[in-house]
């Protein structure tokens, strides 16, 4: 499976963006102060993280045998039309999972108060 590949390759960091961001949904700032930079310094890493995992998932599709067309097109599927469990990938390494805990476990993201909502 190319994405199983493409994720394995990933730096922990970029793992931990990706997971924070889009499966957990943190905010720019939440991850920032986690990772102790700056906002814009977090935007460009995610940024950064997404288009080389976006070129590197071309690439294996493409070595696998389908056309440059095919490959686009498989990666605009819905990933939610796709059998896959992206968490589970994104957070297989112990690397990962430390960059989110301190070290009583516990993780380092902020509450969200969700009172004045």
């Amino acid at each position: 499976m190319a994405i199983k590949v493409t994720l394995s390759a990933a730096s922990a960091e970029e793992r931990f963006l990706l997971s924070a961001y889009y499966l957990d949904q943190h905010t720019l700032h939440e991850m920032s102060r986690v990772l102790r930079v700056h906002e814009a310094t977090v935007s460009r890493k995610l940024k950064r993280a997404t288009e080389r995992l976006r070129k590197q998932l071309l690439r294996t599709l493409r070595a696998r045998g389908l056309s440059r067309r095919a490959a686009e097109e498989a990666l605009g599927t819905d990933p939610r039309d796709v059998d896959i469990n992206l968490r589970k990938l994104l957070q297989n390494r112990r690397a990962t999972r430390s960059l989110i805990r301190n070290d009583k476990g516990e993780p380092e993201f902020p509450t969200r108060d969700t009172s004045r909502r």
